[in-house]
């Protein structure tokens, strides 16, 4: 008798982190990346803190999605739901630290620091995962990484880094200790490793860089779908795909819709995208008499057939680790002016395939007049993207190597 023996390869567990699936570059990335993780290799717990965003949708319906166990709900109600109801339950620990907590957040300097400093507050909030992973990954800096550290059981631990660190706004002390308890970071770009291993010289052997996900042929295959709102046709149509914050340049956006007004161009700036920003630019626009000219579309969950469809692609970022949505723009051949953030040449080269321009609203002003006045520019920048492609398979076999 021949007796066949098959033997079953187990299937990696493995954790994803990150605070949630609202539009950004990150949780976009993270979208991408699960489309390309086969249920038959692993099985994939994704943690989020808050669970309603743009992208929820789109997870994989293989991906478990789960929540931090404990009182988390509960920490994490506005402040005086919060205490009442931690009170309640009996928890005056929880109580006193949802109160420092706020404090720590309204105390802070910005937004990163107060996110770093008030943890180990909102962190008593949460248990450690009861479940045990091969790897867990912390998709995003700040909150994502501290979770899988002090709160997760795994062979090896991850963290990804999405922004230039130096830019961030962040206290290098703070995250040196957690960086120091990873297996491996990961930054989206040449210089944002460069930068990475300079400011924190004791993990540089874990450093590695690995690409953002960004899917050619769902960029292209959406793009061709209709509108997903009614733009008017002008003789000049901008479309930007950015958060409505500092960082993003939405001051630097205004300002330039305010100079290209007064040339008396024929414009429509569209920006897609939400954020802290977005009273104030809706205040600039009322003030400015802007409404014909700039126009504030929200999130939306197919933002490829609008940059198909206007003429120019802007962005007007301060910093970025890699941007997603300039390598968008890439793929549909959308002549594209930006500003000159630190890490823009690892996706653009002013003249050959974009203008890069000084972060200054008269700067951003001349090359969008200049390009739009400039058909031959426009066909060079358009041609010299024509054989741009994403190493999809190459960001696979990085990712796959990091899981093992």
């Amino acid at each position: 008798m021949i007796i066949c023996s098959i033997q079953m390869t187990r299937k990696q567990e493995i954790l994803f982190v990150i605070p949630g699936l609202d539009a950004g570059g990150g949780e976009k990335a993270l979208v991408n990346l699960l489309h390309t993780l086969s249920p038959a290799d692993y099985n994939i717990d994704l943690l989020l803190f808050n669970t309603s965003g743009l992208f929820m949708s789109q997870v994989p319906a293989s991906v478990n999605i789960i929540t931090p166990e404990g009182y988390y709900g509960l920490f994490t109600r506005p402040f005086p739901k919060a205490v009442t109801g931690l009170l309640q339950k009996g928890q005056w620990g929880l109580a006193r630290d949802r109160f420092l907590y706020a404090r720590t957040l309204k105390k802070a300097p910005n937004a990163a620091v107060g996110e770093q400093e008030g943890w180990k507050y909102w962190a008593r909030s949460m248990q450690v995962l009861s479940k045990e992973y091969d790897v867990a990954v912390a998709f995003l800096e700040k909150s994502s990484v501290y979770f899988v550290v002090d709160k997760v059981k795994a062979r090896k631990k991850i963290g990804w880094i999405h922004t230039l660190y130096s830019a961030s706004g962040l206290q290098a002390d703070f995250d040196a200790r957690y960086f120091e308890r990873l297996h491996a970071i990961v930054g989206v770009s040449e210089k944002c490793v460069a930068d990475l291993t300079k400011i924190f010289p004791a993990v540089s052997d874990k450093v590695v860089e690995i690409p953002n996900m960004t899917s050619g042929l769902l960029v292209r295959t959406m793009a061709e779908a209709p509108l997903p709102v009614p733009l008017r046709k002008s003789a000049l149509d901008i479309i930007t795909v950015a958060r409505l914050s500092e960082e993003k340049g939405m001051d630097l956006l205004v300002e330039t819709v305010k100079l290209l007004k007064q040339t008396g161009k024929d414009f429509v700036w569209y920006v897609i995208g939400e954020g802290t920003l977005r009273a104030w630019m809706e205040q600039q626009i009322r003030e400015y008499d802007l409404s014909g000219c700039l126009v504030l579309l929200g999130l939306q969950q197919n933002p490829y057939a609008c940059i198909r469809w206007a003429d120019i692609y802007c962005q007007t970022s301060r910093y970025e680790g890699k941007s997603i949505a300039i390598d968008e723009a890439k793929l549909l051949g959308k002549p594209i002016v930006t500003t000159n953030f630190a890490t823009v040449g690892d996706q653009l080269q002013n003249g050959y395939n974009a203008i890069v321009a000084d972060m200054e609203p008269e700067a951003m002003a001349a090359a969008i007049t200049n390009l739009s006045g400039d058909a031959r520019l426009r066909e060079t920048l358009v041609q010299n993207l024509s054989d741009f492609s994403l190493n999809e398979t190459y960001i696979n076999d990085r990712v796959g190597a990091l899981l093992k």
